[in-house]
C-alpha cells in the first residue's frame, strides 16, 4: 500500500470550494451554500440565503467560547 499523496487533502478541498462541488451538494443534500453561482432549484427556497440578508453567526469565536455556554444553560430548564 502506498501512502497518500502529500498534496491530497489540498486538492481535494480546493475542488470542495469550486462551483461544480457546490452544485452537486446542493443537488444531493438539499442544502444552500454562499456561492452565488449554484443552482437552487432543487433546495427548499426557505433555506436559501438573501443576498443582502444579515445572519446570525453561531460560529463566532466570542459566541462559541463565551456567550453559548450561558445561552444554553438558560434554555435548557425551558426544554425540560
Amino acid at each position: 500500500v502506498s501512502p497518500p499523496h502529500p498534496n491530497a487533502a489540498k486538492l481535494f478541498v480546493n475542488w470542495m470550494l469550486t462551483q461544480e462541488a457546490m452544485q452537486a451538494i446542493a443537488n444531493s443534500d438539499g442544502v444552500a451554500t454562499t456561492r452565488t453561482d449554484v443552482d437552487y432549484s432543487k433546495v427548499d427556497p426557505n433555506i436559501i440565503p438573501a443576498p443582502n440578508g444579515t445572519y446570525f453567526d453561531e460560529n463566532n469565536w466570542a459566541y462559541v467560547t463565551g456567550e453559548q455556554t450561558a445561552l444554553f444553560a438558560r434554555i435548557k430548564p425551558l426544554l425540560s
